[in-house]
């Protein structure tokens, strides 16, 4: 009697199971290159995400300028890389000590703020290194 449980392709138990291996083993390597990818873009100053996690590029102005948000407040005006207008930047920039008068380009880290309260920001902005700082002119 034949059986019934015949492999349905020509390769061996051995050979299927090589062959699984090595196509996991390439998907397990795949993050790690485009995270070696992502390190090498930040490292470069170049906007990039990483699990979850952007890094820009902000211009900063040399004044803040009156805004409204909850209330009255004084904001920062940024420009993001390949913007051209000034835009009223609401949130703090943590370890980040603004001087008036000064121009700033910073690299930050931008993380997504868990349960953030109705009234904050869903991201929380990190200084990461301060790349310049130019008096106005």
């Amino acid at each position: 009697m034949k059986s019934i449980l015949r492999p349905r392709h020509p390769l061996t138990t051995v050979a299927r199971a090589a062959l699984w291996y090595s196509l996991g083993a390439g998907l397990l390597a795949a993050p790690a290159c485009a995270a070696d990818d992502a390190e090498d873009a930040r490292s470069r100053g170049e906007d990039v995400t990483v699990e979850g996690v952007r890094f820009e590029t902000l211009h900063i102005a040399a004044e803040r300028v009156a805004c409204v948000f909850l209330g009255p407040m004084q904001c920062l005006q940024v420009q993001r890389e390949g913007q051209t207008e000034w835009r009223l930047f609401y949130s703090e920039i943590e370890g980040f000590s603004f001087e008036a008068g000064n121009r700033y380009t910073l690299r930050v880290r931008i993380e997504p703020v868990a349960d953030p309260p109705a009234d904050a920001s869903s991201l929380r902005y990190v200084l990461v290194e301060v790349v310049s700082r130019e008096p106005a002119r």
